[in-house]
């Protein structure tokens, strides 16, 4: 999945309908759970990648750029459906807004991950975006691969579950705005509960 981050709008209407809105910044990025991969590598892990894109210029240029940090891939390409994409729009805040086209993510299937299995059966550590649970057939593909088979297939799950940690800072803002709870409160009590 690529980010695309538009940031600093001249216009304080974002997207005029029918008409033209300016920005001071524009990027292109990869983006998703393949920059933990990338990360991991560089770092001197040894990580594959498993995923679906569109046949299109960004999956290949996606995989590409996974290679060259060293990741191995499992790629599956799809003619149908375009390479999922971010738009990601900065505020001079630093505040963030996503609009998210899932796209060719969405749609690993069983099928794919078993064509995968040899390398999952060799990981010690499972990672999947939380977004990667939104909908099907991707998250009846992956939960399956999250459970043991047994003991010696074993896999210690890290999940970056976007979703929950969203709805997380919303309701603390909403406790916050009617004087329950402070953020600095909640901060406190999460890592009392953290410390070991």
């Amino acid at each position: 999945m690529f980010d695309v981050y538009v940031g600093d709008f001249a216009d304080p209407i974002h997207f005029l309908k029918g008409g033209t809105s300016y920005c001071d910044f524009a990027k292109i990025d990869f983006g998703g759970a393949g920059n933990v991969a990338s990360g991991v590598a560089l770092l001197g892990g040894k990580t594959a990648f498993i995923s679906k894109a569109g046949n299109d210029c960004w999956g290949r240029l996606y995989e590409e750029n996974l290679k060259t940090k060293g990741v191995t891939t499992r790629i599956f390409y799809q003619d149908d459906i375009f390479t999922g994409l971010d738009l990601v729009g900065l505020e001079q805040d630093g505040e963030r807004s996503f609009c998210v086209f899932r796209g060719a993510n969405d749609t690993l299937s069983e099928h794919d991950v078993d064509n995968s299995i040899d390398l999952i059966m060799r990981s010690e550590y499972l990672y999947f975006s939380g977004y990667s649970l939104a909908n099907e057939p991707q998250r009846t593909a992956i939960l399956p691969c999250s459970l043991p088979k047994n003991k010696q297939n074993k896999r210690d799950i890290v999940g970056e579950i976007d979703l929950l940690d969203t709805m997380l800072s919303s309701l603390v803002e909403i406790l916050e705005e009617k004087g329950i709870l402070t953020t600095e409160e909640w901060e406190k009590r999460i890592k009392q509960r953290t410390t070991i």
